[in-house]
């Protein structure tokens, strides 16, 4: 570790070893560490006699010394040192990553991981900062040199050159790193990166999912402010991306009062702005042996259905999935946006989904193709609407206003939340209204050893809940009516009107979920309906 050309001085999950093994390979002599602490105990497998500080000095006493730090935003390198350390880090260390549910995994690491990296953070300032730990004075150097079109600074004092790098600005490290050494640098960026690894499509998924509590945003960056290198080296755009990726707020606030959904694992506005498609090879082929008792409505996404009301910038025309699934089922499927497009008010302002106006709409809509698709004798039940003007759907206490949640908003402001309640009287109103009784004509249903048991009882004077409703099959006899034995998949589209559909049929079942092949083999109906909103067709 003497007569080093090159320090690299950079905390773990930061390429650091990629860099040092690259300028290796090009002839430099580097040493490598993450931080005074790691520098002066047994690292690497070393006690060194001498602080850090001490080292930098000795070593560019007589020539050039440069010391190379790596910048990278600090969830997602604490989220790469998780999956890195997994076996270490985790409550369990016999399982592998990829055997944990994701969601058990972000629940974990929200609980345990990031307030660990906190707390380090809190006593360690290189987690953040890098050499300015060091070198505080360099802060003011550092900015003014730092070049924001290709994400790097540079600059020099006496014999030490300092150089910091964007993690996420890796593709144009051989171009810096060749101008900064006057000497064609070339860099194999495979080494040590995590898309090389067996955990890989696990990682990918825990992004994609990842929520970052607002205790640890608040802790991280809302409190004292944003630390210096996430201000500086972060364009404004990429800390949007920040914001969004890791769901800092899934409210999105359009124009004239509209609120729409951004970052929930269906991508909604990706999907139709930048032509994204979910589908996983072969899903459909779950449906192959059931095509000609089957019916899939699917409910439009609000971006796209009031797609004028977005902030500026954004083009949604792409329906990749919908086409797809358009193209399988041909007559069997039923296109919501075609159906509401031309009709005003039937979804929430503030609130994720469609209101009754919209979802009543829907229904008549799925009751006239079932008397056309399969020659079915029905009428739709007919009911009054009415509407009325609140100042926040919050105050209905009914689950809508998801929007102006606090959890989705973050710390965003809204001027205004009013909006439009529709409702009616003349049919049950299910969820979050409606209270199990005993004997009640509803069923909860669950699904053990393959058979279906009723759990109704566990429930007596129970509202029907959402956990209720994701847990259980509810299932319905209604004497008098049509002989026949449906089943219906649906997601929370359906809520507002889940009473009409229990009145379809002599016997109804009604599962939270989407088609699944075992159920309908338990069940045996003579129909299978689904209900999907778009940006969950995959």
């Amino acid at each position: 570790m003497e007569n080093i050309d090159v320090l690299i001085y950079s905390p773990p999950k930061t390429a650091g070893n990629t860099i040092q093994i690259n300028l290796i390979y090009n002839g430099y002599k580097v040493y490598y560490t993450h931080d005074s602490y790691f520098f002066t105990n047994k690292y690497p497998c070393q006690e060194n006699d001498m602080s850090l500080n001490s080292y930098i000095e000795k070593e560019s006493r007589t020539k050039k010394l440069t010391i190379i730090m790596v910048y990278r935003e600090y969830v997602e390198r604490a989220i790469s040192m998780f999956f890195q350390s997994f076996k270490y880090l985790y409550n369990d260390s016999t399982k592998n990553v990829n055997d944990v549910p994701t969601n058990e995994l972000i629940d974990y690491f929200n609980k345990n991981i990031i307030t660990k990296f906190i707390n380090y953070n809190n006593y360690n300032s290189n987690i953040n900062e890098g050499f300015f730990e060091l070198f505080p004075e360099e802060v003011n150097n550092f900015k003014d040199n730092y070049n924001e079109s290709e994400g790097y600074s540079v600059w020099s004092k006496g014999n030490i050159q300092f150089v910091l790098l964007k993690f996420n600005n890796m593709n144009n490290w051989e171009s810096i790193l060749s101008k900064i050494f006057n000497k064609k640098i070339t860099l194999n960026k495979s080494a040590n990166l995590t898309d090389e690894k067996e955990h890989y499509d696990k990682y990918k998924d825990f992004k994609n999912n990842y929520n970052l509590s607002e205790e640890a945003y608040n802790n991280i960056y809302k409190e004292n402010g944003y630390p210096t290198l996430f201000s500086f080296c972060l364009s404004e755009s990429e800390k949007l991306d920040f914001h969004n990726k890791y769901k800092i707020y899934k409210t999105l606030i359009g124009k004239s009062g509209y609120l729409f959904l951004q970052n929930d694992s269906g991508n909604e506005i990706k999907i139709h702005n930048e032509n994204v498609c979910n589908i996983k090879e072969n899903s459909l082929n779950r449906y192959k042996n059931y095509k000609g008792k089957y019916l899939l409505t699917v409910f439009p996404n609000k971006s796209l259905l009031y797609k004028d009301f977005l902030p500026d910038g954004f083009d949604m025309k792409y329906r990749q999935a919908f086409d797809v699934y358009k193209k399988y089922f041909e007559n069997n499927m039923i296109d919501g946006l075609t159906v509401l497009k031309n009709i005003d008010d039937t979804f929430y302002k503030t609130d994720t989904h469609i209101n009754l106006n919209g979802a009543y709409i829907i229904y008549c809509t799925f009751i006239n193709k079932i008397k056309e698709l399969f020659d079915i004798i029905i009428e739709d039940k007919n009911i009054v609407i009415h509407k009325k003007t609140v100042a926040s759907l919050n105050e209905l206490d009914i689950g809508v206003g998801d929007l102006t949640w606090d959890n989705n908003l973050g710390n965003q402001i809204l001027d205004n939340t009013e909006d439009t309640y529709y409702y009616s009287n003349d049919f049950d109103v299910i969820y979050l209204k409606y209270i199990i009784s005993m004997n009640d004509p509803l069923r909860m249903l669950v699904i053990e050893d393959n058979t279906l048991i009723d759990k109704t009882n566990d429930f007596i004077d129970t509202v029907l809940n959402w956990e209720m409703l994701s847990k259980h099959i509810v299932y319905k006899k209604n004497k008098g009516k049509l002989a026949y034995k449906c089943l219906i998949f649906y997601d929370s589209f359906l809520l507002s009107t889940l009473g009409l559909y229990l009145e379809l049929f002599e016997e109804v079942y009604l599962s939270k979920s989407v088609f699944t092949k075992e159920i309908v083999e338990l069940i045996n109906p003579d129909y299978i309906f689904e209900f999907r909103v778009e940006r969950f067709l995959f």
